[in-house]
């Protein structure tokens, strides 16, 4: 039976980050019990449609904040999940946290309601870039944290970084790879600051109070860790994550790779977004929106696609399913865009649907192909560095 992925969205944080631009709030915090108690309608729902097609591998609680929510709402949630779906023995439960949530009593609360990955938002080791950011707190929190977190047997944990700041320099961001070795992490996100506009940071950035981001020196940064990590035993599996290296355990995150496999995931709470089969759906994205609708239609039989709780919904063409599988696989830094599963999904091979893109970009040094891996191609290390024109020849061919 086919693997599937279960996301879950809490918009819910104590402040906003000055860069953020995703679907959170902050002092709704009245909301937080109605909001999860719309949200198990929503997976008893849901579960009455899919629940046969197929076995949860991963459960990935994002937000906004899912640290900051009583433990007691994460617990609930979670059981109700395994209650309503059949999930795979080794599944995966990741939580984003703020590193200033993570206490001994939270943790181990967590901890027995099945979270067994936690993906810290760490961003900097640098206080004064953490102010910059927005973030609410500091780099002392983070030691806290991760090793609160290690204490309470936590042994696969994440940390969030974030390069590119405004006036940060080469020397700052070898400092903050350097101090999160130190953490001894089991896996690594390291994302360049994208700036969006109407957030904080961008009108701080127009007006001149911080200086704009370097570009230059942010490609610079990335080309410097991706030959720096893997010296200390971390394989880039992804255009921006790193797994420690274990025989044992496999610590790339398998929730992500369900998205960049363009698998099948559903997309639970307010704006989370779904994929299955050649369709595609999201939630409202207005929290009282989503708790009034979800309830309502709780009073009447199980409704048909699109819910009444969602926001948008399409069945993608063939060619549109086939271009956000190629656009996702060549994310795989290691495993690549494989063409025997491009073959199994859609029955031809992109070698012949891709074969001019392809071929151009080999010529170019922006991708190769590994015949002796099932005929697998990846991006180069250029490609990496300039991955989104890689992905939109696929669109365009």
């Amino acid at each position: 039976m086919e693997k599937a992925g279960i996301y879950i969205h809490f918009p819910f944080c104590k402040s906003r980050c000055d860069y953020c631009d995703f679907n959170t709030c902050a002092g709704m915090e009245s909301h937080i019990s109605a909001y999860c108690e719309s949200m198990q309608k929503e997976i008893s729902f849901t579960s009455q449609r899919f629940k046969n097609d197929f076995h949860i591998r991963s459960i990935y609680l994002g937000g906004g904040t899912p640290s900051y929510l009583p433990a007691v709402n994460i617990q609930q949630i979670i059981q109700t999940v395994r209650r309503n779906f059949k999930v795979c023995p080794d599944l995966e439960v990741s939580m984003e946290a703020n590193p200033a949530d993570i206490q001994p009593s939270k943790v181990s609360l967590w901890q027995a309601a099945g979270i067994n990955r936690l993906s810290i938002g760490m961003q900097s080791a640098r206080d004064k870039e953490l102010a910059l950011l927005g973030r609410r707190h500091r780099w002392l929190d983070v030691q806290q944290a991760v090793q609160v977190a290690k204490d309470a047997g936590f042994t696969n944990i994440n940390l969030d970084v974030m390069f590119g700041l405004p006036g940060q320099t080469m020397r700052h961001w070898q400092s903050t790879v350097k101090k999160v070795l130190r953490l001894a992490p089991t896996h690594l996100s390291l994302y360049a600051l994208t700036v969006e506009e109407g957030t904080p940071i961008a009108r701080k950035m127009t007006s001149g109070q911080v200086p704009m981001v370097d570009e230059d020196l942010a490609g610079d940064m990335y080309e410097w860790v991706m030959e720096f990590l893997p010296q200390y035993g971390f394989e880039q599996y992804e255009i921006s994550n790193w797994a420690k290296q274990d025989n044992d355990v496999d610590y790339c995150c398998q929730h992500n790779l369900l998205y960049w496999r363009n698998a099948t995931y559903l997309g639970l709470g307010v704006a989370a977004h779904s994929h299955y089969g050649q369709q595609r759906w999201s939630n409202k994205t207005d929290i009282l929106e989503y708790i009034q609708t979800v309830d309502e239609a709780a009073a009447f039989a199980l409704p048909e696609l699109p819910c009444p709780w969602g926001d948008m919904f399409e069945e993608l063409s063939l060619s549109e399913e086939m271009n956000d599988t190629a656009m996702m696989g060549l994310r795989l830094v290691k495993e690549g865009l494989r063409n025997d599963l491009f073959i199994q999904k859609f029955g031809c091979s992109l070698f012949e649907v891709y074969h001019d893109q392809i071929e151009e970009l080999c010529n170019e040094g922006l991708l190769e192909v590994d015949y002796d891996c099932k005929g697998s191609i990846h991006l180069t290390r250029r490609g990496c560095m300039v991955g989104n024109q890689v992905f939109m020849r696929f669109l365009s061919g």
